[in-house]
């Protein structure tokens, strides 16, 4: 399933653990990490999940219409990366959530750094 808006790299985290999440992030001429004032990383579920039928195929867009479950603020690291520290969602499931990362505000603007990627929460092994 490859439904637009989401990109189809699936990342695949196991449900309520703490995950430390770099991103790097490359900068154009003129900016800095300095130039966002802040960084956000958002976990978001599809309403629809799951979704089977010719649901399977409709256009999805996770940042415009899905809530969000998981906000995480980052932390600038280094001159090129910011690193969040995020609780994966309880509730396992194949393709359930979405992810994305922003700079937000600043000189700079708003700027997605990672597109709504599929997120995958496997159950948790204790």
């Amino acid at each position: 399933m490859s439904p637009t808006g989401i990109q189809s790299l699936c990342l695949s985290w196991p449900a309520s653990q703490v995950q430390l999440v770099r991103v790097p992030i490359t900068l154009a001429d003129g900016h800095t990490i300095a130039s966002w004032a802040s960084f956000v990383l958002t976990i978001r579920e599809d309403p629809d999940y799951p979704r089977s039928g010719a649901d399977l195929y409709d256009p999805l867009n996770p940042v415009g219409s899905w809530d969000a479950v998981v906000e995480s603020a980052g932390t600038a690291y280094g001159s090129d990366e910011v690193r969040f520290s995020v609780t994966v969602p309880a509730d396992p499931g194949i393709q359930r959530y979405a992810l994305d990362v922003w700079g937000i505000g600043g000189t700079a603007g708003d700027a997605c750094f990672i597109p709504a990627t599929w997120l995958t929460v496997t159950p948790n092994v204790s």
